[in-house]
């Protein structure tokens, strides 16, 4: 598990409590990885297993559309663990737009990204995504959508040691 800034990567995501009780905040994991899901857990939230983590992003999607339908969700808000820079007011802004929109994303220079929501209209879509599909493939068909922008910084993903080395000297360069 990477550290970043003094902590493990998915800490910075774990953290972000826009108001959610621990039942709204699901974290689909997959193989299974003590320390990762110890931390998702002291922040309170619900782990969801992908045991089909390995067939694609999409299965990840799916797990948690579904477990948020089992809960009685009318919308789903999707954010991935890497995007340490990802503030929560930016979180509730894209849980305000589903009261206007079926489905947002984030945006920075014209590139969709998470995090993304989508209300119950588009459950079925997303879980019939597949291998490495993401969610913006189903926000591309929504009828009703906006993408709202984010910054450079809080569109930062890491997914290497290099994103995760640039990533540190961002930090040292703006704190």
């Amino acid at each position: 598990m990477a550290n970043f800034i003094g902590q493990p990567l998915i800490s910075h995501a774990a953290k972000l409590r826009p108001g959610f009780s621990q039942s709204q905040r699901l974290a689909v994991v997959g193989k299974y990885n003590a320390p990762l899901n110890d931390v998702l857990e002291q922040n309170h939230w619900t782990l969801v297993r992908n045991d089909a983590y390995k067939n694609g992003q999409s299965t990840s999607l799916i797990e948690g559309v579904r477990r948020a339908e089992t809960l009685g969700a009318t919308s789903v808000i999707i954010s991935l663990a890497d995007m340490p820079f990802i503030k929560t007011k930016h979180i509730l802004r894209v849980e305000e737009a589903l009261d206007k929109y079926d489905a947002v994303i984030s945006s920075n220079k014209n590139v969709l990204m998470p995090p993304c929501g989508f209300r119950s209209v588009s459950f079925d879509r997303l879980t019939q995504l597949t291998g490495d599909r993401g969610a913006k493939a189903v926000f591309r068909t929504a009828s009703s959508k906006t993408a709202l922008p984010i910054s450079d910084r809080a569109s930062i993903d890491i997914d290497t040691q290099s994103d995760l080395a640039n990533a540190d000297k961002e930090v040292r360069l703006h704190g």
